[in-house]
């Protein structure tokens, strides 16, 4: 080959257009830095658990729907899965007996899988440590928008519910670069009492904006005897991260089958 085709061969074609940073990127990063300026420090973990990490522990029946094994989207590895049935494992099997009246089959327990929601990563580092937390992570379901998607979670301490309003008012407006006012309105979740929705008023529409409560009693007092931590309330946060994705970029919130990647 001749130095000129050499030289030829070497050089890097100019792009067709000029590169930007990712819109899921940007906001990731906006969320990091605004949760750092609040003194607020992000988790991390493993993209697999067993289904008492993700279910059992947060009380989830064995017949619910979330369980049901067209959700599921299970691992095919293998994993000493024992020592996560370890602790509060007695506990949370006569929780189930207690409240739903069955007992617990602690082989299906024992099964490993993507995780599905964000809730098992924030209840997983509490049973280690009471603090104020936030988590951004994949959680995976068999669902028909997307198998993988980006779920936000915060982990809040001794915060009333009209501290907790203020904050998500807050952060909602550093986010979308608007002053945003959130109704609220009741919900429920198995692991949590009370249970609440944020919603907000947009394009004439009232538009869910995430959702959460105080964590149930139960699994209040588990947490408390691992960590020999007692504060008066911990409320769990759940972010509608894919709905403020597209509000940023000016697209329909509640449109799942965007593809970000030709925005």
């Amino acid at each position: 080959m001749s130095e000129s085709n050499l030289l030829n061969a070497n050089i890097v074609p100019r792009p067709p257009c000029e590169y930007g940073i990712h819109p899921e990127t940007a906001l990731e990063e906006d969320i990091t830095k605004i949760m750092r300026g609040f003194g607020i420090k992000r988790v991390f973990s493993n993209s697999l658990m067993t289904e008492h990490q993700v279910f059992d522990m947060l009380q989830f029946p064995q017949h619910s729907p979330v369980r049901n094994n067209t959700n599921v989207v299970y691992a095919n590895v293998e994993q000493n899965s024992e020592q996560h049935l370890m602790g509060s494992c007695d506990e949370v099997s006569l929780l189930h007996e207690k409240r739903f009246g069955y007992k617990r089959d602690l082989e299906k327990a024992k099964r490993v899988m993507f995780v599905s929601h964000t809730t098992a990563i924030t209840i997983e580092h509490l049973m280690q440590k009471v603090e104020t937390i936030y988590t951004i992570s994949k959680t995976y379901r068999n669902k028909k928008e997307r198998r993988e998607k980006t779920h936000v979670e915060l982990v809040l301490i001794d915060q009333s519910l009209p501290e907790i309003i203020t904050f998500m008012q807050t952060l909602y407006s550093l986010l979308l670069q608007q002053m945003v006012e959130l109704g609220i309105t009741s919900d429920f979740y198995y692991f949590c009492e009370p249970s609440f929705s944020f919603h907000m008023s947009q394009g004439g529409r009232d538009l869910p904006m995430g959702s959460g409560g105080y964590v149930r009693e139960e699994l209040f007092q588990i947490i408390t005897r691992n960590t020999l931590v007692k504060p008066n309330s911990i409320a769990l946060i759940v972010l509608p991260f894919q709905k403020i994705l597209n509000m940023r970029i000016g697209e329909d919130p509640l449109d799942y089958d965007l593809d970000y990647n030709s925005i």
